[in-house]
């Protein structure tokens, strides 16, 4: 979902209604002050922001949990992204990703959510990012302790290709 920057306060205030927490995934730092703003506890560093050390800095230095996604970094990046965050807080989490849109079954490679749980003492997750419905409960049967997983209430926007409509949560 794609806001500006008044649309953020009007999501802030139907959290709250809900008793719900929020979780922002950050592509710019002036939308992490939005984000403070209004009261999210956590944050998601998308894969192609895993090698952006001034930004994870900035949003460890909140204090609030972050789930970072390792689809576009190599073991390395994993790595230094990892310490750059502990430098703060060990209130993280990994999740593991394919970075095509939408994903196939058969490439998702479960198996790396194993090993990334070797990295961050079992925290770890999986943004799915294919159009299955099965791939997440195997991941969890793998030590997925978190799924990211896309959803849409009309066949429009830029992920609509891979998101999935609400009735298909309930199967």
């Amino acid at each position: 979902l794609l806001l500006k920057k008044q649309g953020y306060d009007g999501i802030g205030v139907y959290m709250r209604g809900f008793d719900a927490d929020g979780c922002a995934a950050k592509d710019a730092m002036d939308a992490r002050r939005v984000a403070e703003k209004i009261g999210i506890s956590a944050y998601k560093i998308s894969s192609f922001e895993i090698t952006w050390l001034e930004l994870i800095r900035k949003i460890g230095s909140t204090g609030k949990p972050v789930i970072i996604s390792t689809g576009m970094g190599d073991y390395t990046e994993i790595w230094q992204a990892i310490k750059t965050i502990r430098d703060f807080h060990k209130r993280f989490w990994l999740l593991h990703c394919i970075s095509k849109y939408p994903s196939k079954s058969e490439d998702m490679n479960l198996r790396t959510i194993i090993d990334l749980s070797r990295y961050c003492m079992g925290r770890v997750g999986l943004s799915d990012h294919s159009t299955s419905i099965f791939i997440p409960s195997i991941a969890v049967s793998m030590g997925a302790m978190i799924i990211e997983k896309h959803f849409k209430i009309d066949d429009d926007g830029l992920d609509a290709a891979f998101s999935l409509h609400p009735y298909h949560f309930t199967q």
